[in-house]
C-alpha cells in the first residue's frame, strides 16, 4: 500500500465552493497510510511522515524516481518556507 498526503482546499480561503474536501479529510484522518496537511505549513512534515511510513508496502511508490521525489520535496519545502 502506498501512502498518500492530502492538502484539502478550504471554502473559507476561497479555494473551493464548499468544505467537502475538509469533511473528506476529517473522515480519512487516522486511516493507515493517509497523511493530512491541514495547511501549507504542515505539508513538508506530512510528506516526510509518509516517506517513513511502514505499511504493507513501506515508503513511496517505487515507480516514482528518487531524483523526482527529491526535487518535489525541495520545491515544496521552499514553497512552504515562503
Amino acid at each position: 500500500m502506498t501512502p498518500i498526503v492530502l492538502l484539502p482546499r478550504r471554502f473559507e480561503a476561497g479555494e473551493h465552493t464548499t468544505d467537502h474536501q475538509m469533511a473528506t479529510a476529517r473522515w480519512l484522518e487516522g486511516k493507515p497510510g493517509v497523511f493530512i496537511a491541514w495547511d501549507e505549513n504542515d505539508l513538508a512534515a506530512q510528506i516526510q511522515a509518509a516517506e517513513g511510513w511502514v505499511g504493507t508496502d513501506a515508503g513511496l511508490d517505487p515507480y516514482a524516481p528518487k531524483d523526482f521525489r527529491d526535487r518535489l520535496k525541495a520545491q515544496i519545502t521552499d514553497w512552504s518556507q515562503g
